[in-house]
């Protein structure tokens, strides 16, 4: 609800990208719905920041499309492509998803623009399965894919509390938490 000049992509130095994509998910279906559930929550919110002292809004926050896709091939594809586009036009891109499937082809975008860099993960799972029900762009196998970005100097993975035997032997412990 915040006027046009705050909103507009020309005007906004943030992007912010829903990527409701729900094809891979295991457990709970529902991952699609992330993205519109904080697009409604943010309206509820307080714009001033008080840590910053700021009201970061003022500097421009643009909602993009959706990307919508029937597959992991098409999503992986449409993700790069709208990532590269917002980072080729300057913008801070935010993706949120959906499942951790969406992840590689925003890192993949962002290493390619900006050159090499060191990727936090914070999860549960290990995600490093070379691929999951026979689906390597699964997203049981997000961080395989994304360690095989020759740009990732590193992976950092925190709050991991289990993972299938297999992918034990991807782990690096030193950057294991």
């Amino acid at each position: 609800n915040l006027p046009e000049q705050y909103t507009s992509l020309e005007n906004s130095s943030v992007v912010f990208l829903p990527i409701p994509f729900d094809h891979t998910t295991s457990y709970q279906k529902g991952t699609d719905k992330g993205p519109e559930a904080i697009i409604e929550a943010s309206t509820y919110l307080e714009l001033f920041d008080i840590e910053t002292g700021l009201e970061i809004y003022k500097r421009g926050i643009h909602t993009a499309n959706p990307v919508k896709a029937k597959n992991s091939e098409e999503m992986v594809k449409a993700v790069y492509q709208n990532v590269t586009h917002y980072l080729q036009k300057d913008k801070f891109v935010i993706s949120v998803g959906g499942e951790h499937s969406i992840s590689e082809p925003i890192v993949r975008a962002h290493v390619d623009h900006f050159g090499p860099l060191t990727v936090l993960q914070l999860d549960a799972h290990g995600d490093l399965m070379p691929a999951l029900h026979g689906n390597p762009l699964s997203h049981g196998s997000v961080m395989a894919r994304i360690n095989e970005l020759k740009k990732v100097e590193r992976s950092v993975s925190v709050g991991i509390r289990s993972m299938a035997k297999e992918e034990s032997a991807f782990v690096k412990k030193e950057n294991m938490f």
